[in-house]
């Protein structure tokens, strides 16, 4: 595949992880489950769920009728998450993820999380991948406060001194790609995660729409 996105090779490589690297969604509806359960809901199937698109855990509730404070939500979601990890849970990674953090350090494109995760557990789940060491920063969602993706990737970008077309965000979701687009940075999709490809494409209206981290590596190379 010949994308010819970049100008120049990529000074910036922004990144998002669930969805993207890791494959969360089969333990963040277990958690959905035992939430609305809590709060005397049900939950659609698993393919039903995957089917809506709710950027967040508090939409999922909102859509279920449940009208507890945000806050609250939030922190209920992040103790099963605690506890989750507690168990030993891993998510699994995505194929071709070493090999195409592996690229960004040998093309010397310094790799940023940007990631609405709660930020420890965000930086919990990728040293227990061992993956840390590919990372110039991990940002994630401070607790009690939102991380607002289109300014983070603006900051980012200021901080670099990158143009829009020398930095690009890779992420699974349309919130993703709205971000990208209002942050003036090239808009990656891939279609493995939380939101499928027509999804992303009709709504995200990203710049280029990838199945896989192999995929989007051989448009670098």
């Amino acid at each position: 595949m010949t994308v010819p996105l970049f100008a120049t090779k990529p000074r910036l490589a922004l990144l998002d992880w669930d969805g993207t690297f890791c494959d969360s969604r089969e333990s963040i509806y277990e958690i959905n489950l035992i939430m609305a359960k809590h709060y005397g809901k049900t939950m659609p199937s698993y393919e039903d769920w995957l089917a809506i698109a709710h950027p967040g855990v508090e939409p999922c509730m909102r859509s279920l009728g449940v009208t507890e404070d945000r806050k609250a939500i939030n922190a209920f979601f992040h103790k099963l998450l605690t506890e989750q990890r507690g168990r030993g849970f891993q998510n699994p990674l995505y194929p071709g993820t070493h090999n195409l953090l592996q690229c960004f350090e040998e093309l010397g494109i310094p790799a940023i999380i940007i990631s609405r995760h709660l930020h420890d557990h965000l930086v919990l789940d990728i040293e227990a991948h061992g993956l840390s060491k590919y990372f110039y920063r991990i940002i994630g969602e401070p607790e009690g406060a939102d991380l607002i993706k289109k300014e983070v990737i603006r900051q980012i970008c200021v901080e670099f001194g990158v143009g829009r077309r020398q930095a690009f965000y890779l992420g699974d979701t349309v919130h993703d790609m709205k971000a990208a687009r209002h942050a003036r940075v090239i808009a990656g999709a891939i279609s493995h995660g939380y939101d499928p490809r027509a999804r992303l494409q009709k709504k995200g209206r990203p710049n280029l729409t990838i199945d896989s981290l192999p995929e989007f590596q051989a448009v670098l190379a």
